[in-house]
Formats: structure tokens, C-alpha cells, sequence
């Protein structure tokens, strides 16, 4: 009787660890052996080119994206944030993105995007990327698009020096000074026109860096937010493993 407890007892172990192999070989455990990845021993930068071309009604615009080349034998995925660039706060995350394979000429590739309840200003879109590593060498893509204008929805126009001329001012007997509204950080919270941001994603140029505000307005530490970590400074890992072990992006997202 006690040799048939044993044989059973065996056997349901090797069932379950059966189980096991199965589910992680099918990539759902984060560990899985599909996100063993490269040790990186180099870096290289590439330059992302954009031009934009208004669609219809400027409801609309289609951005080429242009890199040189595309080294490896895997891809490099490009995203694009629309960002806000008198507060660097994201307007919209991932507004755009395709994938380009390797290739060692030049490639240019399209995608879209609307400004569906984007606040009026200036905007421009931040290129990001890296390529799936099959070698030591990591390829970081990334580059950042002329500014532009949003107004109800709609694009404008570049913002660029024109040979338009000026309107000629004029003088006030007096002027009526204009108050200065906080854009900023004030200790861990971040303020866009006066008004403390919640909730949301931020971009700080001086720090280059994103940062999530929590819904108590205090940018995040040491906890994920959704596929993105944030280290004890608040701000978001990029290119490197998690302390819990995971791997981020050159976007910052959590590589399955």
C-alpha cells in the first residue's frame, strides 16, 4: 500500500511539472525562456529623420520616418510621443509607431496620427526605439520632429522663422504686465500652468527624463505603472533591468 502512495505521489509531481514546462515555454510566465536576451557589451545611436505632411482638413498628418540603417538581423520598432513643448508633458503616448527589419541602406517608413482632445499649443513627437537583440550590440534609435501647432484638434503649421512681415505693434501708453504661471516641479509634485498635474505622465526636458504623477500629484518611486518602472529618483527606467529582475526598452516598456 505504501509503494502505491509513492508511485502516485511521483506521478502527480511529474504531471504538474509537466504543467509547468508547457505554460512557460508558451511565453506567459515574464521569465520565460523567449525574454532571455543578449548581454550588451557596446551601444550605438541612430538618428531617427521625420517630415510631416498635413492630411485632409488637418485633421490629421502623416509623419516619414527615415533611418539610416537598420544593423542586425532582427527589427527595430519606432514609436512616437506627442509631446507638449512649452511643459514637456505627454499629450499623447505612443501616438504612432511601425516596425522596420534590418537593412543596411536607408529605409522610410509612414504612419498616422489625429489630435482627437489635444489642448491647443506646441507640440513636436519624440522617436524612440531599439532593436530586438540577437548580438552583444544594443541599436537605440531616437530623434525628435520640427514643432508644431494644435488648434481645435487640428494641425497648423511649423513653427519656424518666416520671411512674413511683421505686423507693426502698437504702443500701449500702459502696459499691463503679464503674471508668470508655475510650470514645474514643487518638491515631488509637477505643475503645468499653475495647475498641479494628477494622474498622468510627464516629460521634464531639463531631466530628460518621463515621470508618472499618481493621483495624490506626487511623481511615483519604486513601483511599476502599468509595462513601466520607476526607480527611487521618480524617474523611468530606460535600457536596463529592474531591481526585481525584469528588462525595459529603450521606451521604457517591460520586454515579455
Amino acid at each position: 500500500m505504501m509503494k502505491s502512495k509513492t508511485v502516485l505521489v511521483t506521478s502527480l509531481a511529474a504531471a504538474t511539472l509537466g504543467l509547468v514546462s508547457l505554460v512557460d515555454t508558451a511565453g506567459v510566465l515574464p521569465f520565460s525562456a523567449q525574454t532571455v536576451r543578449a548581454e550588451i557589451t557596446r551601444t550605438e545611436n541612430h538618428e531617427v529623420k521625420s517630415k510631416i505632411t498635413p492630411g485632409s482638413e488637418n485633421e490629421k498628418i502623416y509623419v516619414d520616418m527615415t533611418v539610416q540603417s537598420v544593423p542586425g538581423s532582427s527589427y527595430a520598432y519606432i514609436r512616437a510621443d506627442l509631446i507638449n513643448k512649452n511643459t514637456g508633458q505627454i499629450a499623447k503616448k505612443e501616438a504612432l509607431g511601425r516596425r522596420f527589419d534590418a537593412a543596411s541602406v536607408p529605409r522610410t517608413l509612414q504612419d498616422s496620427t489625429t489630435f482627437s482632445s489635444v489642448p491647443d499649443g506646441e507640440y513636436y513627437l519624440k522617436f524612440y526605439s531599439e532593436d530586438e537583440l540577437t548580438s552583444k550590440t544594443l541599436h537605440i534609435f531616437s530623434g525628435i520632429s520640427a514643432t508644431f501647432t494644435v488648434k481645435n484638434e487640428k494641425y497648423v503649421n511649423p513653427l519656424e522663422t518666416s520671411n512674413k512681415p511683421e505686423t507693426p505693434k502698437q504702443e500701449k501708453s500702459t502696459p499691463t504686465p503679464i503674471p508668470k504661471i508655475q510650470t514645474g516641479w514643487s518638491g515631488n509634485s509637477y505643475y503645468q500652468n499653475g495647475k498641479k498635474v494628477i494622474n498622468n505622465w510627464v516629460f521634464d526636458v531639463h531631466y530628460n527624463s518621463y515621470y508618472f504623477i499618481n493621483v495624490n500629484g506626487n511623481y511615483v518611486q519604486n513601483a511599476w505603472s502599468g509595462n513601466y518602472y520607476l526607480k527611487s529618483n521618480g524617474k523611468m527606467a530606460v535600457n536596463e533591468r529592474t531591481p526585481d529582475g525584469y528588462r525595459v526598452d529603450a521606451s521604457g516598456k517591460w520586454i515579455r
